[in-house]
């Protein structure tokens, strides 16, 4: 049976594009988002470069906020379909780059234009799916992509373990043939399904009024925030980590974190997106929020473990698994926050506080590794803020679920 047939019929020019997108989003991320990292740090990428690398998607994240805004002023998806060819051809630029230094400046420019669009993007689906829709299509919108990133990660492994410069090859050939996934974004119908906006332009002091107003949504997002900070210091030592400490080949990676964790995200995004028809997302979120500690402190004991490899794998299947329920929870949860026509407007700060997250983290993690601390207890610190931020969630839930219901309106 076609999948886009069981889809209501006004939100499947939507579906249909986006489905195409994350296709080539799949391919892309399975050999350009599992390697730049280890590909850089074997061309000789010092600390530095890799935090710099590390933190290049978030700088995308923070434009979030003004593309929101975007949203306001167009009801086409053209925005949001350019940023993403834009992020795929411009993968062509590693046909002739060498050196380290390159490799990193280029990879951090294309990772940030990957993000920025993201925020309008999901702004987007929010004004062309209907509510009653969004988890099933988000399930299937994420489970493609990982699907197909699956093969891709294996195949780059095998192509990079042969030939460490590979890449100038193989980046681009994903770059160019997922650009054109993308096209779909183009054609998307003018007039969204359900209005965001009265056509009015919002003005910045009249947006930041509104979330005044809403501090329960500030006070979550700064739960958030703490609570998916911790990951993100390991950022710049993972290559590292990866290739001294552990001594993986790049098929190795290519097993652990290419191809097992993202084959259990395919289970993830089953099993959370039946569980949030059935369960509030804020408990969904709340549960993987703190479990994923198990991450890190797998990663941690990789370090002593004669077979790191089995060890990895396991962190990465748990981590995959919980980040699907982080994942689809979280979006849900904002957009169940969002007052009015402000879906735009919520969107833009949830994503740019993932920006912001994003590049505090990998700067402290760099602040760690250069004060001698040994790869493995960033690990460790990084298991007991996630946990910290688990803690800080249960009880705003709990707060926030007591609370008594907003007046009509607001």
């Amino acid at each position: 049976m076609n999948l886009a047939a069981r889809v209501p019929a006004r939100s499947r020019a939507f579906f249909r594009a986006a489905l195409w997108d994350a296709a080539g989003g799949g391919v892309v991320g399975g050999v350009f988002g599992t390697f730049v990292g280890v590909a850089a740090y074997r061309l000789g990428a010092s600390p530095f470069l890799l935090t710099v690398l590390s933190i290049a998607p978030f700088i995308g994240l923070l434009a979030s906020v003004p593309m929101s805004r975007l949203a306001y002023r167009f009801a086409w998806a053209h925005l949001a379909g350019l940023t993403r060819i834009a992020g795929r051809v411009v993968l062509l630029a590693f046909a002739p780059v060498t050196g380290a230094g390159a490799f990193v400046w280029l990879a951090s420019g294309i990772s940030a234009l990957q993000a920025a669009g993201a925020g309008f993007f999901d702004s987007l689906m929010q004004s062309h799916v209907r509510t009653p829709v969004r988890a099933p299509l988000l399930r299937w919108m994420r489970i493609l992509p990982v699907a197909l990133s699956l093969p891709a990660a294996w195949a780059a492994g095998v192509f990079l373990d042969a030939d460490h410069a590979a890449y100038r090859w193989l980046f681009p050939a994903v770059g160019l043939l997922s650009a054109f996934t993308c096209a779909g974004l183009l054609f998307l119908p003018r007039r969204p399904l359900e209005t965001q906006t009265d056509g009015r332009r919002v003005g910045l002091l009249a947006e930041v009024r509104i979330l005044n107003r809403d501090r329960a949504f500030l006070v979550f997002m700064l739960v958030y925030f703490v609570g998916t900070l911790g990951e993100k210091l390991t950022g710049p030592s993972t290559p590292m980590y990866l290739v001294d400490q552990l001594h993986l080949s790049n098929s190795q990676i290519a097993m652990a974190t290419g191809i097992a964790g993202p084959a259990a995200g395919i289970a993830g995004y089953l099993l959370w997106a039946r569980l949030l028809s059935r369960v509030h997302p804020l408990f969904v979120l709340t549960f993987c929020m703190t479990a994923k500690a198990l991450r890190p402190i797998l990663w941690a004991l990789a370090a002593y473990s004669p077979h790191p490899l089995a060890i990895l794998a396991a962190a990465e299947i748990s981590f995959a698994l919980l980040i699907a329920g982080l994942d689809l929870a979280g979006l849900v949860c904002v957009l169940r926050m969002v007052r009015g026509d402000q879906g735009p407007l919520y969107l833009g700060i949830h994503y740019g506080f993932m920006g912001v997250r994003g590049l505090i983290g990998p700067v402290i993690g760099l602040w760690l590794y250069n004060a001698g601390v040994p790869m493995a207890d960033i690990f460790w610190i990084t298991a007991g803020i996630v946990l910290v931020g688990g803690l800080a969630l249960w009880v705003f839930v709990r707060r926030y679920l007591a609370r008594p219901a907003p007046p009509a309106g607001e």
